[in-house]
């Protein structure tokens, strides 16, 4: 899981430190609703290249689809 704090230079320093870009993928615990909305990755600061290696490429690379 992966909560965005509430400053963008924070969200940046995190995503970089655990290297967002090779490590991390969506997931979804659908039904069981959080607290966090369902579209905030795609409404915050990253850019599109790094929100498409979460939303996808990352998953296409580990299980390789």
């Amino acid at each position: 899981p992966l909560s965005r704090p509430k400053r963008d230079r924070h969200f940046a320093a995190q995503l970089e430190m655990c290297h967002a870009e090779d490590t991390l993928m969506f997931s979804s615990d659908w039904p069981h609703h959080t607290v966090d909305v369902p579209n905030w990755l795609f409404e915050s600061t990253i850019d599109e290249d790094l929100r498409n290696q979460i939303i996808r490429e990352n998953a296409r690379e580990v299980f390789r689809i």
